[in-house]
């Protein structure tokens, strides 16, 4: 449904399904990981990191609170506007 390329895009991409589609709550690191594995995809060797360089370049997640990573305005756009096939 989607064309994701990057970690960035895969690090939104996995925060706006685990926040919009299954209403998953307090989102951390381990959460990402999950989802890198669960669809057998090459995880970052520093997720941690990863997320907060895609809040530094993109602004599409919000990375304040580690243990809770939220979804902003401009990630919500980028997934239901600009990343679709």
């Amino acid at each position: 449904k989607y064309n994701l390329s990057s970690g960035a895009e895969y690090n939104v991409a996995f925060v706006y399904y685990l926040e919009k589609i299954i209403t998953e709550r307090n989102i951390s690191p381990n959460h990402i990981y999950t989802c890198y594995k669960n669809l057998g995809l090459k995880f970052p060797s520093n997720i941690r990191q990863s997320l907060i360089d895609t809040k530094n370049r993109k602004g599409w997640i919000d990375t304040s609170n580690i243990k809770d990573i939220k979804l902003t305005t401009v990630g919500e756009n980028a997934i239901e506007q600009d990343l679709k096939k």
